[in-house]
């Protein structure tokens, strides 16, 4: 993994004993405070893929990360990096949220402060589909998360009448028949899309290079 989210957090981390965290939390990207509960929820119960999969697509190439298993790699590599990150995490103040637009989206800007500094947290909300299937022996429920935008499946009709403009292929989850699938929902979630004001001398933390043990 060439550059890790660690780097985007570390001017916070100061000092601090490494410490085993657990954190109690609802999964749910419903706004944006929730999605950052859901990074803290992350750092503070050891969860490199929760922590993982609370990023963009995009925002995961910018920092050189090209899948969950080099992400969690890297995670257990720099274990004692991330629970002193916790540790600076867990005691971080949460500003008020505000409000914007990018690309045809919401972006919502969240302060977070930790001794005296603050970063600006900066999540866009995203429509993802989700799909809840019963797959049977030995699979059972099992939970899929498809990053297509659903408005560009749906189509609206002069009636009001909402339906597929093509058929919703849902091989990947390994459906094969409509039996099988328990819940299908389309639905708009925030992840984090980037943190730009990184204090200078830590931005070429952010170029190319790679992650050291």
């Amino acid at each position: 993994m060439r550059a890790s989210l660690l780097s985007l957090f570390a001017f916070l981390v100061l000092t601090g004993c490494c410490r085993t965290h657990y954190e109690i939390y609802p999964e749910s990207r419903e706004t944006p405070e929730d999605a950052y509960r859901l990074i803290r929820a992350a750092l503070l119960g050891e969860e490199p893929v929760l922590l993982y999969e609370s990023l963009t697509p995009e925002f995961r190439r910018r920092l050189g990360v090209s899948d969950l298993r080099e992400f969690v790699a890297a995670y257990e590599l720099r274990k004692d990096d991330f629970d002193r990150l916790a540790s600076v995490v867990e005691d971080a103040e949460v500003g008020e949220v505000t409000y914007g637009e990018h690309a045809g989206l919401r972006l919502a800007r969240l302060p977070v402060t930790a001794y005296g500094r603050t970063v600006n947290f900066f999540l866009i909300q995203v429509p993802i589909t989700r799909l809840e299937a019963d797959l049977g022996p030995p699979y059972g429920r099992t939970a899929f998360v498809d990053e297509i935008e659903w408005t560009k499946m749906l189509a609206v009709d002069d009636e009001g009448q909402v339906g597929l403009r093509h058929p919703y292929d849902a091989s990947a989850a390994g459906i094969t028949t409509p039996e099988e699938i328990h819940e299908l929902r389309f639905h708009r979630e925030w992840f984090l899309f980037d943190i730009p004001d990184l204090p200078e001398e830590l931005k070429a933390l952010m170029g190319p290079q790679e992650a050291q043990p």
